[in-house]
């Protein structure tokens, strides 16, 4: 039936052989029929409607994530994208998980081992597809039946098959108990995969102003490379600067202090010079720290880092 999970046993792989070898490939861990179920159904003995049964691959979600992100986010190299279209990776990955990607002809398939047989998360890719003769290969087909999606999924997996101008309501994420919880953390956690670097523009621009080209370079490559340009970020030289204007300031403030205690004090000579002497050595000490002091708030301060968000001020 359509949203009948099928897995890649002995048979299916050789008949594959036969028809197509591509489909043999290891990286499709599954196949999930998309024909409609009415033409599947074998009535009184005799063969179905349907003469080819359609099947699309199922992958792994995050082996193929990369081919995704090329999709919407800005690529510096092979796994590695600039940090401005993290936004667009995001969401896509809800559309993804929300059942709502119909540009990419994507359907997600959550870990259920009971339901459909599939332990890790994966994506059903529905314009990678193969048909098979119904009359030669429906018993092979069923023998190969792992599991099956629920009423309400096989409904939106015709309707995405059948490329309809409706929408089929799916339960999303959101109306589960803390679902948008589990929903961003799940996002983030393909996100911030050890498969994927997210880089800064400033970075990027840095190395090209020096002539370097990361176009062909391997993540860890890009990164280390990128690390030798890398430019001080923008809220710091703020702070530097800020540091350098008030030390100018602040230097100046002990001599003048102590001029203005001298002549606001009626001392005698000695005792003049000793006060002096005391005064000056804990006034310096003081104002010498607000340079560094100023510039290190500058750095954490929450509106300056508010107002320096933007990609190419990191």
């Amino acid at each position: 039936m359509q949203g009948d999970i099928l897995w890649p046993s002995a048979e299916l792989r050789d008949l594959f052989g036969e028809v197509h070898p591509h489909f043999r490939d290891p990286r499709y861990i599954a196949f999930i029929i998309t024909t409609q179920s009415c033409d599947l159904v074998r009535r009184k003995g005799k063969l179905c409607k349907a003469e080819c049964i359609n099947l699309a691959v199922i992958r792994d979600l995050e082996s193929c994530l990369s081919q995704f992100f090329d999709s919407v986010c800005e690529k510096v190299s092979p796994g590695v994208y600039l940090k401005g279209s993290r936004i667009e990776a995001y969401q896509l990955l809800a559309r993804i998980l929300n059942q709502n990607e119909q540009a990419l002809g994507l359907f997600y398939l959550h870990p259920d081992t009971d339901t459909i047989g599939i332990s890790d998360y994966a994506v059903a890719l529905l314009r990678v597809a193969i048909a098979l003769r119904a009359k030669e290969h429906y018993e092979l087909l069923q023998g190969a039946r792992r599991g099956r999606l629920t009423g309400q999924f096989r409904n939106k997996l015709g309707w995405l098959v059948g490329n309809l101008y409706s929408r089929v309501g799916t339960p999303d994420w959101t109306d589960q108990e803390d679902g948008e919880k589990k929903l961003n953390q799940l996002i983030k956690s393909l996100i911030d995969s050890d498969l994927y670097t997210w880089v800064s523009k400033s970075m990027i621009n840095a190395a090209q102003k020096a002539g370097i080209c990361i176009d062909d370079m391997s993540p860890d490559k890009v990164m280390s490379t990128l690390e030798k340009y890398k430019p001080i970020p923008f809220k710091e030289q703020i702070a530097d600067a800020a540091k350098e204007e008030i030390n100018k300031i602040v230097s100046r403030l002990p001599d003048t202090i102590m001029e203005d205690i001298s002549n606001e004090l009626c001392l005698d000579n000695e005792i003049k010079r000793k006060v002096d002497n005391q005064l000056s050595k804990i006034i310096k000490a003081r104002i010498s720290e607000i340079p560094q002091k100023l510039r290190n708030r500058l750095i954490n301060n929450s509106v300056i880092s508010k107002a320096l968000s933007r990609d190419e001020l990191d």
